[in-house]
């Protein structure tokens, strides 16, 4: 099965590098300048346990001064016409459950996406997509953590990480989903709550990935 094409890290509030990575290797990024501060000495790990992926980024201030952001981890897969997709929604507090939905109408260099866009679909527990060509984003605020990839040849990727109920996410969202043009790949995405880091200190963000048959 082949699922995960490679594994990045995005800094929020600066430049950013990818490194791609087989499962069951580790390695590492370039030191980054950002505002003044460095986060250096970052890695990814990645370990397998009982059919379970365990993929952790580290990032270290390794500068003098404080450094504000969080860790965007991005997972490239390649979709069919067959293969769907599904971020499982709710599971907040139960007298207070929200479901948060970011739309990025235009970001980027150009980049666009529709409000109307038929590739989207949402259901009573879920938001569910597929690729038929045209570009889009969403983020959302899924308590769950959860995004699905479903195809009838390959299986169930699923890959999850923690929720943190009071800390700060990008527009409040902790999860976001790309679907690029001419459906060459679909990203999921994963965010970490946003932190200020001290020279010195560490943001960790820890996600799991499954493959499931059927």
């Amino acid at each position: 099965m082949s699922f995960p094409s490679f594994e990045g890290v995005k800094l929020l509030n600066g430049t950013f590098d990818y490194s791609t990575s087989g499962l069951g290797s580790t390695s590492a990024f370039t030191s980054l300048s950002i505002n003044s501060a460095k986060v250096g000495a970052t890695t990814l790990s990645v370990t397998v346990s009982d059919g379970v992926w365990t993929v952790a980024h580290e990032l270290r201030n390794t500068g003098t001064l404080l450094w504000s952001g969080g860790a965007w981890a991005l997972t490239c897969t390649l979709p069919t016409t067959d293969t769907r997709y599904r971020v499982p929604l709710g599971g907040g507090p139960a007298g207070w459950d929200v479901a948060t939905i970011a739309i990025p109408l235009r970001w980027g260099d150009g980049h666009t996406s529709r409000l109307d866009d038929p590739q989207f679909t949402l259901t009573a527990d879920a938001m569910e997509f597929r690729a038929l060509g045209d570009e889009a984003k969403r983020m959302v605020r899924a308590p769950q953590g959860v995004l699905e990839m479903r195809d009838p040849e390959r299986g169930v990727f699923r890959k999850r990480t923690e929720f943190v109920t009071d800390a700060t996410y990008p527009l409040d969202t902790n999860l976001a989903v790309y679907l690029g043009p001419g459906r060459f790949m679909v990203e999921l995405e994963t965010m970490s709550p946003m932190r200020t880091i001290a020279p010195g200190g560490t943001l960790s963000h820890v996600e799991t990935w499954t493959v499931q048959s059927g």
